[in-house]
């Protein structure tokens, strides 16, 4: 059902009024009582989309920091050029 309606509300601009908030809770609560599991790698709600979510946060975190590092080196080698 979540991806039916994020795909709705996100690629047709069509809102079923529907609180997308909740997926994760309301999907752990219907597989709990049906006494089945959530396949880690289910869109939306499984359990990989967080472990992506933080390699590609730690990933941006390492750029940024690369970055940082880049600039640095070349304003100690030629000087700052915004002065």
């Amino acid at each position: 059902m979540e991806d039916l309606v994020l795909a709705l509300k996100t690629m047709y601009g069509v809102d079923l009024g529907i609180k997308t908030e909740n997926f994760v809770d309301l999907s752990r609560a219907v597989c709990a009582y049906a006494k089945h599991t959530i396949p880690s790698n289910w869109p939306i709600v499984g359990e990989w989309l967080y472990d992506i979510t933080r390699f590609m946060n730690e990933l941006m975190e390492e750029a940024e920091q690369l970055y940082s590092n880049l600039i640095k080196q070349r304003r100690s080698k030629y000087g700052d050029p915004w002065i």
